[in-house]
């Protein structure tokens, strides 16, 4: 199981986007306002959010900051933990450097590690420009994963394939998103 952290003052609305995009692909939890929502067996990702401060001790977890990272030092999570933002946010890029982690940073620039290759009307193709380690230590070399899903928010999506991604997903999780 993978522990991903939803950091910021829109982590919530972020949280069920991720939520939403993931949920046919794994078996998902997310814990919000002191609840935990379980289906069915133990999940693939477990998702909760927090505006307030964070301690995380999940080996191998993963945090996803909704906005820029103003708060981070009221986040911490354990050295092997990776980050999800967007390249554009300089706080949450700072903060991994501080604290020695890895970052998978997210956007709609060619200088994102993820980012869209196309957008079309019905397609959409996330591409890894650069080779990343997962979680358990894999390699996960460059590669392009069409999308067939509902246009929406781009920071959602990207961010849910990188946790996809990290967590070690298998290939034939990532097929119902792909034609």
């Amino acid at each position: 199981m993978t522990c991903v952290t939803i950091a910021g003052e829109n982590a919530a609305q972020l949280c069920a986007g991720i939520a939403a995009i993931l949920s046919p692909l794994c078996q998902v939890a997310t814990a919000c306002d002191g609840q935990l929502l379980l289906q069915g067996d133990t999940p693939d990702v477990f998702l909760w959010h927090s505006k307030g401060d964070i301690f995380v001790e999940a080996p191998g977890s993963l945090l996803v900051f909704a906005e820029p990272a103003r708060r981070a030092e009221r986040v911490e999570v354990p050295g092997d933990c990776i980050i999800i933002a967007d390249l554009a946010d300089e706080a949450a890029a700072s903060y991994a450097v501080r604290r020695g982690l890895r970052l998978l940073d997210c956007g709609l620039s060619s200088k994102a590690t993820l980012t869209f290759s196309s957008i079309g009307q019905d397609t959409e193709v996330v591409s890894l420009q650069r080779s990343i380690t997962d979680a358990a230590g894999r390699r996960i070399e460059p590669l392009d994963i069409p999308l067939s899903v509902k246009r929406g928010p781009y920071y959602p999506m990207l961010a849910a394939v990188g946790i996809l991604l990290l967590s070690g997903v298998s290939d034939r999780m990532l097929r119902p998103i792909s034609r």
